[in-house]
């Protein structure tokens, strides 16, 4: 489940601190129709897998890109929050969605509380996590997915989710690919990957 940026310039593309917002998405022969912020909480004091994704194109033509893992380990929830905020800012948006079946609404108070510009959408997993990211596999092997650099913990993680079920990675669970999962979803929204939202 993994893959590199198509190229566009023999510099590659732009580090994920320097792209423009959302409404002036060029830099580096990307144009980016829509960014976000992913979140998937922890339970207690775990992983908050924190994913900045993006689309390039629209339809058929459109393309997921993973710009950047923001992902914190062993932080409170205003922690997590300010850096859920502080990926947001980074990345010129302030699209969130977050899964809320670990805390519900408490999720999206404790995100608005660290910036309550945010605009957050909460999602509801009904199916496992390897189940839930078998349609981005697709993606990914299709050449409509890609990660923007090496991102180890998260390449580790997609590497560990068996298809079929199961996950072999580092961690109990895949936190990191989850949020990207449910970004990629979100910014495809109408294709291949649906998530259903509240």
């Amino acid at each position: 489940m993994a893959g590199a940026p198509p190229e566009r310039s023999a510099d590659g593309p732009p580090p994920p601190s320097d792209l423009r917002p959302a409404t002036s998405p060029s830099r580096g022969g990307f144009e980016f129709t829509r960014t976000l912020i992913a979140v998937d909480p922890p339970v207690i004091d775990g992983t908050c897998g924190v994913i900045a994704v993006a689309r390039e194109g629209e339809g058929a033509a459109a393309i997921a890109h993973i710009l950047a893992d923001h992902s914190v380990t062993g932080r409170s929830p205003d922690g997590w929050a300010r850096a859920v905020a502080a990926a947001a800012a980074a990345h010129g948006t302030d699209e969130v969605i977050a899964e809320g079946n670990q805390g519900g609404k408490m999720v999206k108070q404790i995100l608005l509380a660290a910036d309550p510009r945010l605009r957050v959408r909460l999602v509801h997993a009904s199916k496992g996590k390897v189940e839930r990211a078998e349609p981005v596999a697709h993606l990914f092997e299709a050449g409509r997915a890609v990660l923007h650099g090496r991102m180890p913990a998260l390449e580790a993680e997609m590497m560990g989710m068996i298809a079929g079920g199961g996950y072999q990675g580092p961690g109990d669970s895949p936190d990191r690919a989850d949020a990207m999962v449910w970004g990629v979803g979100e910014v495809m929204r109408g294709g291949e990957v649906r998530v259903r939202g509240v």
